[in-house]
């Protein structure tokens, strides 16, 4: 319960900054909690008869939203213009797949939320100066068995 009110926070506070990044756990709990409030609110301008409760919390919302929106497309690599989408009946659908995508590692909108780096390319072990390790080289072990060979790996019986 925690997260999703500080999601929804955070969705607030920073309701005007277009850039950077926005988990999509953050999101979703932003999402959550404002759909929340929207029903809340209707019911209750149902009751009272009011829709103008209803509708200024949907003219408050709209901005910090799509704020919202834009740095979660940046979080999954993609420019903000990809939110033009959603004036689109269909192109929605992409939209909502693009929202729930992993993040990416570090990208041009900033440092990952997740505070990991960008993984490996390719196939096999890790390159990069934060994968590189001095290790002395391969030195058999020196051991101290019954047949004097020296590997003390193995000590069943021989097959």
């Amino acid at each position: 319960m925690n997260q999703i009110i500080e999601s929804y926070k955070d969705m607030w506070v920073n309701w005007k900054n277009f850039s950077g990044r926005t988990r999509r756990s953050a999101f979703w709990y932003a999402v959550l909690a404002n759909m929340i409030v929207s029903w809340v609110l209707g019911f209750i301008s149902g009751m009272l008869d009011l829709t103008i409760i209803a509708s200024l919390y949907v003219l408050a919302v709209f901005i910090p939203s799509i704020a919202l929106c834009i740095r979660r497309l940046h979080d999954t690599g993609r420019a903000g213009w990809w939110y033009l989408l959603a004036f689109l009946p269909i192109a929605n659908i992409v939209l909502l797949v693009f929202f729930c995508q992993d993040s990416q590692p570090d990208n041009q909108y900033g440092p990952s939320p997740k505070g990991y780096a960008a993984p490996p390319m390719g196939y096999g072990a890790p390159q990069g100066p934060q994968y590189t390790q001095q290790t002395p080289p391969y030195q058999p072990p020196q051991g101290n068995d019954s047949n004097g060979g020296g590997n003390n790996y193995y000590q069943g019986p021989e097959l």
